[in-house]
């Protein structure tokens, strides 16, 4: 491959790489604050007295999915940068001069863009069951604040 080339290409698989980062990154904050949101909405509704009926175990039950989808969003961020230090290494025991050592390094920032695809894929669909459990927890706090009786609100 041509050096100028292969510089333009690892330019953009570094800008790819930083991208990938930040949108996992954004995601999980995303799935976090819409499981705070409706957290405090059912907290709110609990303690305003809201403990028993069909809206606040709704709401509970629907939380407590939502945590667990948040928590296996983080679990699920495995975006991966090159390991520079083991190419360093197989570079130095094998004896590969400076082209083949760059070339190794681009490959192996190649490698870790083409698998991120993968996670980002992953991360995209957790996110959104992680929106869609908070807003449906979100909604039945809000339902269970409603249909309090009078005076207790």
């Amino acid at each position: 491959m041509d050096a100028a080339l292969r510089g333009t290409a690892e330019r953009a698989l570094e800008r790819s790489l930083g991208h990938q980062r930040w949108r996992v990154d954004g995601e999980k904050v995303i799935a976090t604050f819409a499981f705070g949101g409706s957290l405090a909405i059912n907290a709110t509704a609990w303690e305003a007295g809201a403990t028993t009926g069909l809206w606040p175990t709704v709401g509970v039950a629907v939380l407590a999915l939502a945590a667990v989808a948040t928590v296996v969003l983080y679990m699920a961020d495995r975006i991966r940068e090159p390991d520079v230090t083991a190419t360093l290494a197989r570079s130095r025991r094998e004896g590969w001069d400076a082209a083949k050592t760059d070339l190794e390094f681009f490959r192996a920032l190649y490698v870790r863009v083409a698998f991120n695809e993968h996670v980002l894929r992953t991360t995209y669909v957790l996110t959104w069951v992680c929106v869609s459990l908070s807003v449906l927890a979100l909604v039945a706090g809000s339902l269970a604040m409603l249909t309090l009786p009078a005076g207790r609100s």
